[in-house]
């Protein structure tokens, strides 16, 4: 979407190439947009005969971390506590790059979490990580190409291949399970409760039967949006 290339902004800021980035003011135009659409919501409920007016949050893969900077630092404690019931992430990165790792997310992920740790705001709201292990990230050596365990599991040589490389700046190794994108061992906040898929895979644009939204795995965690 257009309104990404906005976030190019960071660029020009030291911070970046430090990766030292912090999220506002860089990103209030998203958490603007999900203000918006948080007051859309809370209007539907109070049409609605809905037995709670607090909103829950759901946010996939970087959406996930963004919205706990949005319930952190773009509402007030009260309002944080009077209008939103619980977060639920999807297949999304938690942790900070290990040393070594390029941080992909220019140092964004490192103020989050040296900020707002775990599931920070457990006392006013119920944090939910659903996780993905569908893909298994592996490199395609010539054993590989022979091997008959990519015909075992539910994913191609070229999503192990793409999984390898995804894994590996975000904990450090790319021979681990995850949902194709995110290692499941970062997409769970301590104190939160845990959700692990073992077919789901992240994005509705490549897995559209298969990712976290799909019929087959929505059932799994829709439950702890009422």
């Amino acid at each position: 979407r257009y309104d990404w290339a906005r976030n190019a902004a960071g660029i020009v800021k030291p911070a970046y190439w430090k990766s030292e980035l912090e999220p506002r003011p860089i990103l209030d135009w998203y958490f603007s947009r999900v203000a918006r659409a948080v007051h859309d919501a809370e209007k539907q409920l109070t049409d609605a005969t809905a037995t709670t007016k607090r909103v829950r949050l759901v946010g996939h893969s970087a959406g996930g971390w963004l919205a706990r900077v949005f319930l952190s630092e773009f509402v007030s404690d009260l309002e944080r506590e009077e209008r939103f019931a619980a977060l639920i992430t999807l297949g999304t990165p938690h942790c900070p790059a290990p040393d070594g790792m390029l941080d992909q997310s220019r140092g964004l992920l490192t103020y989050i979490d040296s900020n707002y740790p775990g599931a920070f705001h457990a006392e006013q709201l119920e944090y939910t990580c659903v996780v993905g292990e569908a893909v298994t990230g592996r490199l395609l050596t010539k054993s590989a190409h022979r091997s008959t365990e990519f015909q075992a599991e539910n994913s191609s040589r070229a999503e192990q291949l793409l999984a390898y490389a995804s894994y590996l700046p975000l904990c450090g190794r790319g021979d681990v399970v995850g949902d194709g994108i995110t290692p499941s061992c970062v997409g769970v906040l301590d104190g939160a409760r845990e959700i692990v898929l073992p077919n789901a895979k992240h994005s509705m644009l490549t897995a559209p039967d298969d990712w976290y939204g799909s019929d087959r795995h929505l059932e799994h965690w829709a439950g702890f949006l009422s």
